[in-house]
């Protein structure tokens, strides 16, 4: 999966810097997450923050972006309501589609590798996988003075339990954020 993803960037950059098409800028914004599992789970607000490329060619682009994301959920265990606690450095990899004007559709795969987990303040690296897989979509707009919207909905296809005494769970992420552009596109 490493590969893949470096392999991937690698490709971007090599035909970016040859490519009038080329972007490259900042994001950030904030998170609504939650998880898909049996237990009782209510959303969690973070933030995230990072870096993106794109690659433009008419109405297609490419977009992989960097991101730090809090994700998690405040899940309910016997009436007692336990704050999950996750950080990831998320990895989506973008196709967009634009239609009219800066306005654009999104799709594409997500890596997530977890930098953060606790449970009521307590750490539980040990009890959750270290990788996650998602798929994302969302829209975009381009916006005047090289500056960027977008909201995504990310749901996880992995399941992010790694010990036996952990629920089967998947992140949903939905996110809402703003990008300057450093090089536009």
């Amino acid at each position: 999966m490493k590969k893949l993803l470096l392999l991937s960037l690698s490709l971007l950059l090599s035909l970016g810097l040859s490519a009038q098409n080329f972007g490259l800028g900042l994001k950030g914004g904030l998170n609504r997450a939650t998880f898909s599992t049996e237990l009782d789970a209510s959303a969690r607000t973070g933030i995230h923050a990072g870096a993106w490329a794109s690659i433009r060619s008419g109405k297609w682009g490419l977009q992989p972006e960097v991101l730090f994301s809090q994700q998690g959920a405040t899940v309910t265990v016997n009436t007692e309501a336990l704050e999950n606690n996750f950080d990831y450095i998320v990895v989506p990899v973008l196709i967009k589609r634009y239609l009219v004007g800066g306005l654009n559709i999104q799709a594409g795969p997500q890596f997530g590798f977890l930098t953060l987990a606790e449970i009521d303040g307590n750490d539980v690296m040990a009890s959750y996988k270290s990788s996650d897989v998602s798929v994302t979509f969302g829209v975009g707009i381009d916006l005047p003075a090289r500056l960027s919207l977008s909201a995504r909905y990310t749901l996880g296809i992995t399941d992010i339990a790694d010990a036996a005494s952990v629920s089967a769970a998947q992140n949903q992420v939905f996110m809402v954020s703003l990008g300057l552009a450093l090089i536009k596109p």
